[in-house]
């Protein structure tokens, strides 16, 4: 099995949670998720941070290295060769996977995460979204 097909197989249930918190779970309870956004993101970052960073990090990671080995393997730059070529190429392509997911996670999730909890209603309702998630609530 390559790199590209494992990740293609974690990422598949990530993408999944990641569609259950965010526009499932919000349809169901409250008729859509149209009151979801980036502020939803961040008010779970401040309330539930050893989950969300979790998460997010194997959700990017899983990505990236999804994205990056699939180009690879579609590129032909696959590690051949010689052990130490093999091992040397290894190495490049997951350094590139790592500096991806880093990159994007500075960017996206440095922001995002950094925007602290929603106060008021919008907080409140929040915490009821959030609180519908079992290991959560």
């Amino acid at each position: 099995m390559s790199w590209a097909s494992l990740s293609g197989y974690v990422f598949v249930p990530l993408v999944a949670s990641h569609m259950a918190v965010n526009r499932i779970l919000p349809l169901v309870v409250e008729g859509g998720s149209s009151g979801v956004g980036l502020g939803f993101v961040s008010h779970g970052f401040a309330k539930h941070p050893v989950l969300a960073w979790s998460t997010y990090t194997a959700l990017i990671g899983t990505a990236m290295g999804h994205i990056v080995w699939g180009v690879v393997r579609w590129r032909g730059w696959m590690p051949s060769g010689m052990e130490r070529e093999r091992k040397r190429r290894w190495w490049v392509v997951n350094g590139a996977v790592a500096g991806v997911t880093a990159l994007w996670m500075a960017g996206g999730l440095g922001v995002v995460a950094r925007g602290g909890a929603e106060g008021g209603w919008v907080g409140r309702g929040y915490d009821d979204l959030y609180a519908w998630i079992p290991f959560l609530g």
